[in-house]
């Protein structure tokens, strides 16, 4: 009675660790940085209409006096665009 109990504790030990060293040993790597990794290289930008974040690169533009503005969509930019009794 006592050999297959401490048999079978054993295993489970055995497991378990097998088990946290599996853990432990993704945990390093995923902290490590990874050569391939890059920078971030884009800013998100609020559409003034929609009020959607979109990618500064990605984005439509409009040059304005008050600044250049980013949007999602082009009917977004032509809502923008619209005098401001059109659009309510």
């Amino acid at each position: 009675m006592f050999l297959p109990r401490l048999l079978v504790l054993g295993a489970m030990t055995a497991y378990a660790g097998l088990r946290l060293r599996k853990h432990l040993g993704q945990g390093q790597a995923a902290l490590q940085p990874d050569a391939k990794t890059k920078a971030i290289e884009d800013v998100l930008e609020e559409d003034p209409v929609c009020h959607r974040l979109v990618p500064r690169k990605q984005a439509l533009t409009l040059n304005r006096p008050e600044g250049i503005r980013y949007f999602c969509s082009e009917s977004c930019r032509r809502i923008f665009l619209q005098p401001e009794k059109e659009q309510a």
